[in-house]
């Protein structure tokens, strides 16, 4: 370790600890909020919890640890202030490493819980064999990942607390740089892997362009991680672990990866979201509907019953040669007798109960026809 003097230059006043303490806040709100939506819509699906669910409200419980890691014992410490305000310095660096030691393993915790998160909801909506197997190698490849990273991060140093306590003889061989590039490449591929897996099977859908655009968008939201992922690399790896004034130096990480945590975890709940959504949408289409049918009712009393409609189609121009007394009429169309009908047909081939890929992405079987027909009529 370096000299505790301080540098000349420093400004003291230099504050960061409210920006920390806001991004936790705002973040671990917004992971609540979006969990519990989550179950909310499980609920007016009438569906039970899964272990996509479960996974994912267990990751919220550790981020809930994370948030007070943060700022109920990191902020305390000095993170966010230059270091040379903590009138115990020793104390500051041993409190600093402790913290670290503690947040990187609820960090890969969260992030792995997530990712599995994400795989379950997949193998539970996408009922398809060849999907299975992808699955599988990313959840292995996530299980090899975490595991690495819970290993290095507890036995990194002989003993263990020789990481955070620097007053007792340790054996620390492990390049802390080389360690946190190692484990950010990982994390990133299978972020992409995670967001581009579902879109193939999205696109086979039985749904219009639209929709199936509008889930893939869903599903890439994921692409936010990657670009939290790539930038708190980024700082990882211009992070100078040694330097004394680190309750500084470590600001900007500790943000992108408060942000990576919070942010996994509400893009893993927006998927689910569509029972809340289609009720939103159904609630605001009935009341324009409700205001809709009023008009159409003042409209038909004042043009008269289907009846008086019908009259009117009708006593449309006759061809030549009826009388008055001929039973069918010509019907509106074309000059040479052409009708152009329109035909709107819906086929669906669903089962008593609603499958889970039904409610969260919409009715897969349901197939909608457009046909025009061109139909002649017999003058005769």
């Amino acid at each position: 370790m370096t000299s505790l003097a301080m540098p000349a230059g420093t400004d003291m006043s230099e504050n960061m600890q409210p920006t920390i303490i806001a991004i936790n806040t705002i973040g671990l709100v917004l992971a609540v909020a979006a969990v519990g939506l989550r179950v909310a819509a499980r609920k007016i699906a009438s569906a039970p919890l899964w272990w996509d669910d479960w996974l994912v409200v267990f990751a919220l419980v550790v981020g809930v640890v994370y948030y007070f890691m943060n700022v109920a014992w990191f902020v305390p410490h000095g993170l966010g202030k230059h270091i040379w305000a903590q009138a115990d310095l020793a104390e500051a660096i041993w409190a600093f490493r402790l913290g670290l030691f503690i947040q990187e393993l609820t960090y890969t915790t969260i992030i792995a819980i997530v990712k599995y998160s994400i795989l379950a909801f997949y193998w539970r909506i996408f009922r398809v064999p060849s999907i299975r197997l992808p699955i599988q190698i990313l959840a292995g490849i996530v299980t090899c990942w975490a595991i690495a990273l819970w290993l290095v991060t507890i036995f990194q140093c002989t003993p263990v607390q020789g990481f955070w306590d620097l007053t007792i003889e340790s054996n620390c061989t492990v390049n802390v740089t080389s360690f946190f590039f190692g484990n950010s490449i990982p994390n990133i591929f299978t972020d992409v892997a995670l967001m581009i897996l579902p879109t193939p099977y999205i696109w086979g859908l039985q749904l219009v362009r639209a929709q199936k655009i509008a889930l893939i968008s869903i599903f890439t939201l994921g692409t936010f991680i990657v670009v939290i992922s790539a930038t708190r690399l980024a700082y990882v790896l211009h992070l100078d672990l040694v330097s004394v004034d680190i309750t500084w130096h470590f600001n900007n990480t500790e943000i992108w990866t408060t942000l990576e945590a919070y942010i996994a975890i509400i893009c893993a709940c927006l998927p689910s979201l569509k029972p809340i959504i289609s009720l939103v949408f159904k609630s605001a289409f009935a009341s324009r509907k409700a205001t809709s049918n009023s008009n159409l009712n003042g409209s038909t009393q004042r043009s008269g019953t289907w009846a008086n409609i019908k009259n009117s189609l009708n006593a449309e121009k006759k061809m030549p040669g009826d009388d008055e007394n001929r039973l069918f009429k010509r019907l509106p169309g074309n000059e040479d007798g052409t009708v152009r009908v329109k035909v709107m047909a819906s086929v669906s081939e669903r089962s008593n109960a609603a499958s889970d890929s039904d409610l969260e992405l919409g009715d897969m079987n349901r197939v909608q026809i457009r046909r025009d027909f061109d139909v002649q009529w017999d003058k005769a």
